[in-house]
């Protein structure tokens, strides 16, 4: 038993019935048996526990709040299916949680013991008991991993979610503070829980290293400090403050170690004494910095105008979410740019109000620098373009950055970076073929050994290997097993980055698992709106779903979003196909550069619309490709829910040659 589970069986009266509404249990805990409850379930159980202030609410606006998108008949209907299966699980195992009536439902904490309202009685955290408790009953965020569709609702959840980190992080900050407190163990257990809710506050971080150091692990101490630097670093263009440093320097002191400058980072290895030594080592740049201004119109200096201001507000929350760079925010405006732009930044983008012939207008451009090289430029002058600019300029803004940082390092003379590595092996990927999925991987796996924790590079191993997977068509899964090694590892990394869930959602797509690769490509989408990238492979997931008409509605009409590349066209091909429209598949296969990876949508297209012999042209220049091809256990392993489609598609595979 840990120090955390000591204190906390001190002081806890059993309960027959636990609720799990924090972190990833997400069950019913009833006499020490699990019990699985609909996701709605707990969803309406968070609602009622921290919505409602008696915790019932009626029926009516339990179904609109559960059921935003459906007309009020059908939320009725979804809210009776609902209680009814909650009902059928309480008359089971003898509980009510739930009281469900006529014309309301009520939650029940007679005989409960619910997550939230433990962490929520433990405070004011003034006993060490009381803060093992909390820091038991906040295992995570409330119903980590659970996303819904909703608008509301997801926005409700973040609410809460965001609610009660703030709750947790304000009632713990005051013991880690309090420097009189002797006993290190709940000291480092309340560190290391802060750390998982804020990774990005350095009390956390501080807290752990001065316990650490009291311990005599002053190496530990150190390293901590590494991981935070680096993070820092990595993910908001910044170093730790001041207060973390000198806190760093002191304890090292007392080993006489020097201090880690900015920019260098340190791995472990162990000395004669097996204790871990750092080894310090000068890594390679990582993502560009960049910085977004808007400059005050001339008369109105140190202001910017109302519709600017939201544009860049916009803009900021965008280009962040895409993670794709270090992003730095002005200090200060004025009307000269090069004032308010921040310094050591490597792009810059200024964001400009005017009048023009219809009205306000609003322009936006991207400068290089220190050179200010214009690379992109563009203005919107009316409500519809207003709306969207910034999509328009979050897309031009990665991809003229990409553009560029590929052309530095081909021409770099010094070290490269593992942003630069990872970008032109995004580039490779899009080709489609074995020898540049290959290439890829190995820029990926250079970055990492530059970066262990890049996710972007480690999301491109994960993607190399479904995309060598999906050419070759082995019968074997060792790749995806693979590959979903390496998504799982990203999203440990940076759970908000939307390129682990990326990744895992393209890996169980192709481990048949479509409905949980949906969710996860959803999930994706909704932390970053403008990738095309994500939007491409949710097209693909809903093709296998048989959902073939809304894949083409959510990706053909975005020509101007795609990236360039074979693959949008061979997830069109078979969108088209899985429609029975077999001319149009074709004419998406013929934009490929190189059709070979969609050989065998084309043959079997050819095949339906009687073109026989060139069927079995396509067939034999694929069977060259890959002599090893077996039609029975390639269908075998085809992810789809959509069995008319697998039998056309395997009709026409048979008529083409294909064995």
């Amino acid at each position: 038993m840990n120090e955390l589970s000591k204190i906390v069986a001190n002081s806890k009266v059993a309960a027959r019935v636990k609720l799990a509404l924090l972190g990833q249990a997400h069950a019913i805990e009833i006499e020490g048996q699990q019990v699985k409850i609909p996701r709605m379930g707990l969803i309406l159980a968070a609602f009622l526990l921290l919505e409602c202030s008696s915790m019932r609410s009626t029926r009516e606006e339990v179904g609109r709040f559960l059921w935003e998108d459906l007309d009020k008949e059908r939320q009725a209907g979804n809210l009776r299916q609902l209680l009814l299966r909650l009902r059928n699980i309480q008359t089971l195992h003898g509980m009510q949680l739930f009281s469900i009536h006529a014309d309301h439902v009520a939650l029940n904490l007679d005989g409960s013991e619910i997550d939230v309202v433990a962490f929520r009685t433990s405070t004011p955290a003034n006993s060490e008991q009381k803060i093992a408790a909390m820091c038991e009953a906040y295992a995570g965020e409330l119903l980590a991993g659970l996303h819904e569709h909703g608008e509301k609702l997801s926005q409700w959840l973040v609410a809460k979610r965001s609610l009660l980190r703030a709750e947790f992080v304000a009632a713990i900050l005051p013991y880690l503070e309090d420097q009189h407190r002797p006993d290190l163990a709940p000291k480092i257990v309340a560190a290391k829980r802060l750390i998982e809710a804020e990774p990005f506050h350095e009390a956390g971080y501080r807290a752990l290293m001065q316990a650490y150091a009291d311990r005599g692990d002053v190496a530990i101490a150190r390293r901590l400090y590494d991981k935070l630097e680096r993070l820092l670093t990595r993910e908001l263009g910044c170093k730790p403050s001041p207060q973390t440093r000198d806190l760093c320097q002191r304890l090292l002191d007392k080993r006489d170690a020097p201090m880690i400058s900015a920019g260098q980072e340190t791995v472990s290895t162990e000395n004669e004494k097996g204790l871990a030594a750092p080894m310090i080592v000068t890594p390679k740049a990582s993502q560009p910095r960049l910085a977004i201004v808007a400059p005050a119109a001339p008369g109105e200096p140190g202001s910017r105008q109302e519709l600017a201001d939201g544009f860049v507000d916009q803009l900021v929350t965008r280009l962040w979410q895409s993670r794709n760079f270090a992003l730095t925010l002005p200090s200060s405006f004025s009307e000269n740019a090069e004032v308010c732009a921040p310094p050591d930044i490597d792009y810059l983008i200024e964001v400009h109000q005017g009048r023009g012939r219809t009205g306000r207008v609003i322009s936006a451009r991207l400068l290089a620098m220190p050179e200010r090289e214009i690379l992109w430029a563009a203005g919107f002058d009316n409500s519809d373009e207003f709306a969207n600019g910034v999509h328009t300029t979050v897309l031009s803004v990665i991809r003229q950055i990409e553009n560029r940082e590929i052309q530095l390092l081909e021409t770099a003379t010094e070290a490269t970076s593992a942003y630069r590595l990872t970008v032109q092996g995004q580039r490779l990927l899009r080709c489609v073929d074995l020898p540049s999925i290959r290439r890829a991987r190995n820029l990926f796996k250079t970055a990492l050994a530059l970066a262990p924790a890049h996710v972007p590079a480690l999301t491109g191993v994960s993607r190399s290997y479904v995309m060598e997977w999906l050419v070759r068509a082995p019968y074997e899964k060792a790749s995806l097993e693979i590959a979903e090694q390496s998504a799982r590892k990203a999203i440990s990394i940076c759970p908000d980055d939307r390129r682990g869930h990326h990744a895992l959602g393209l890996v169980k797509l192709y481990f048949k698992e479509i409905d949980e690769s949906i969710e996860t490509l959803v999930r994706a989408t909704t932390l970053s709106p403008d990738d095309p990238d994500v939007r491409a492979d949710l097209a693909d997931a809903l093709v296998f779903n048989g959902q073939a008409g809304e894949a083409i509605e959510l990706y053909a009409p975005s020509n101007q979003d795609r990236r360039p590349g074979d693959y949008p066209h061979w997830i069109l091909a078979s969108a088209h196909f899985c429609r029975g429209d077999y001319r149009a598949s074709l004419d998406e296969i013929a934009q490929m550069e190189n059709p070979v990876p969609a050989s065998r949508v084309s043959a079997a297209a050819h095949a339906l619309l009687g073109e026989t012999q060139r069927a079995r042209r396509i067939v034999t220049a694929s069977m060259e490709f890959n002599p090893e091809f077996n039609l029975n256990l390639w269908l075998s392993m085809f992810p789809c829910h959509n069995h008319e489609y697998i039998q056309r598609y395997s009709d026409g595979l048979r008529e083409a040659g294909f064995k």
